[in-house]
């Protein structure tokens, strides 16, 4: 979690961006600048929440912190695959097809290579073939909700929950990423 808070603006901007109404048009664009600034930034933020949402998946530890860290892991890797399929569609490369690239796989050598590189590939994590389309956004989502609703601490997680159905639900902020206005 601290690669991802550390990582620059993007988490500040999150939020007004989810509230919606006069808020997000001003978060979208900070997120646009702030994904523009430094693509390997993006890719660094993109692979540090597939990796906590990989390691809640395979080693859940039922701490108050736990539900935390999922959510935002699946809210902001959500908000960021939005952004790097619209970078993908205006960045002039060829989708190598074939080449996928598995984000919460430890010590791949794709994985390394796309962080330094940023070639065009299909990005992925266990169960969800292709991150990038709106469906794989989807998956994230609901496979986020799913992972909180198995978690028993306090009742944070039923409540974070709801925000990321509400999220999943919202065919407005599916069509609109961060970096689509």
């Amino acid at each position: 979690m601290a690669h991802i808070i550390a990582g620059g603006g993007f988490t500040t901007w999150l939020y007004p961006f989810l509230r919606g109404g006069t808020e997000r048009a001003p978060a979208e664009l900070s997120m646009q600048r702030w994904a523009k600034a430094s693509p390997q930034r993006v890719r660094d933020q993109v692979f540090h929440c597939a990796q906590i949402l990989g390691l809640i998946r395979e080693y859940p530890f039922h701490l108050g912190q736990e539900c935390f860290n999922l959510y935002h892991a699946g809210v902001l890797l959500f908000c960021l695959c939005g952004i790097l399929a619209d970078q993908r569609g205006t960045d002039n490369m060829v989708l190598s097809r074939g080449l996928q690239v598995r984000l919460d796989a430890v010590g791949a050598d794709a994985t390394t290579q796309w962080l330094h590189d940023g070639f065009s590939c299909t990005l992925s994590i266990f169960g969800f073939p292709d991150l990038l389309c709106q469906e794989g956004r989807v998956q994230l989502l609901t496979m986020t909700a799913d992972l909180l609703l198995g978690m028993r601490v306090w009742a944070i997680s039923r409540n974070l929950r709801q925000v990321v159905l509400r999220l999943r639900d919202d065919q407005s902020l599916l069509n609109s990423s961060p970096s689509s206005t």
